[in-house]
């Protein structure tokens, strides 16, 4: 019983790893914010900055100044001409 329940927990655990993984590498999470026209998101523990176009879609880079403490939000982006999304 006690080697199935290990099991079952160590299978989980991949599991939960590799949906944190992916969130992280693959995801492209907005914030809600613009840079010069260009949409502002969270992806591969920094952020990004895309230019879009309806016939090509999205290219993104990294902007500078940024890692995982903004990824996180427990630092702030630099500004960089940035402002909120307007409704």
């Amino acid at each position: 019983m006690l080697r199935k329940r290990r099991f079952i927990i160590a299978i989980l655990s991949a599991v939960l790893f590799a949906m944190i993984f992916y969130v992280i590498y693959y995801a492209r999470i907005g914030t809600g914010r613009y840079c010069n026209e260009s949409p502002e998101v969270r992806w591969r523990l920094a952020i990004y900055t895309g230019e879009c176009n309806d016939e090509t879609g999205c290219f993104y880079s990294k902007r500078t100044g940024t890692g995982i403490l903004e990824y996180f939000g427990i630092r702030p982006a630099p500004d960089q001409g940035c402002w909120p999304a307007r409704d």
